[in-house]
C-alpha cells in the first residue's frame, strides 16, 4: 500500500509541479520506478512458504538467544 502511495505522489509531483517539489523529473521517476519494483517483489517475490521458513528461522535464534542469556544469568 505504502509503495502504491510514493508512486502516486511521485507522479502527482511530476503532474502538477508545485513549487516545494524542486526535485528534478529523473529523481522522481527514478523514485516511481523503485517504488513499482519494490511493490512488484512484495506482490510476486514474497510467497507464503518464504515467510514460514523465515518466521521458524527467527523464532530458533530467538529461542537459541534466550536459552544463553538464561545460562548467563543463572552464572552470574
Amino acid at each position: 500500500m505504502l509503495n502504491l502511495l510514493t508512486i502516486a505522489a511521485a507522479a502527482a509531483i511530476i503532474y502538477y509541479k508545485p513549487d516545494f517539489a524542486e526535485l528534478t523529473h529523473g529523481k522522481l521517476a527514478a523514485l516511481g520506478i523503485l517504488a513499482a519494483v519494490h511493490a512488484g517483489y512484495l506482490i510476486f517475490g514474497v510467497t507464503k512458504r518464504a515467510t514460514l521458513d523465515a518466521s521458524k528461522a527467527y523464532a530458533r535464534q530467538l529461542t537459541l538467544s534466550c536459552e544463553t542469556l538464561m545460562v548467563q544469568m543463572k552464572s552470574a
